[in-house]
């Protein structure tokens, strides 16, 4: 018999992004947020393959972002796409890396690109920053 402790215990993942712009950095550090939401902005449910199939290969903004400028997250697409692999992670890098952690993983996350490692989380997920990177 194995120990019951263990199949209560949360799965958790380190995942990485390269943001956009500061703005969106600062946005999910702030808010400590896969993507700058605030915690609890929307029902968390997973996303459609449609919409995974929708999303890859975007950065999952409405218009492309000028490096520093002043954004409003909230009007970027509710999923945002993260990586296992902070190499990955710093080709995108345009406003500073954020490495986190995901409690509960397979509650919030949804297999992404496959070439880059990549997952989807809905942007009010809550997350623990585990690390950073100032933009390159």
């Amino acid at each position: 018999m194995g120990n019951s402790h263990s199949s209560t215990a949360k799965k958790e993942i380190i995942l990485y992004r390269g943001t956009n712009c500061t703005a969106e950095f600062d946005a999910i550090t702030a808010q400590q947020t896969a993507g700058g939401w605030p915690a609890g902005a929307s029902s968390n449910s997973l996303p459609t393959k449609e919409q995974v199939e929708h999303q890859k290969g975007t950065s999952g903004e409405c218009a492309p972002i000028p490096k520093d400028k002043a954004i409003d997250v909230t009007k970027f697409t509710p999923w945002v796409e993260y990586t296992r692999d902070l190499a990955i992670a710093r080709q995108f890098n345009r406003g500073g890396v954020v490495q986190i952690s995901v409690a509960e993983a397979s509650v919030y996350i949804v297999e992404g690109d496959k070439l880059e490692s990549g997952v989807f989380l809905h942007r009010s997920t809550p997350v623990d920053i585990k690390g950073a990177e100032a933009p390159k």
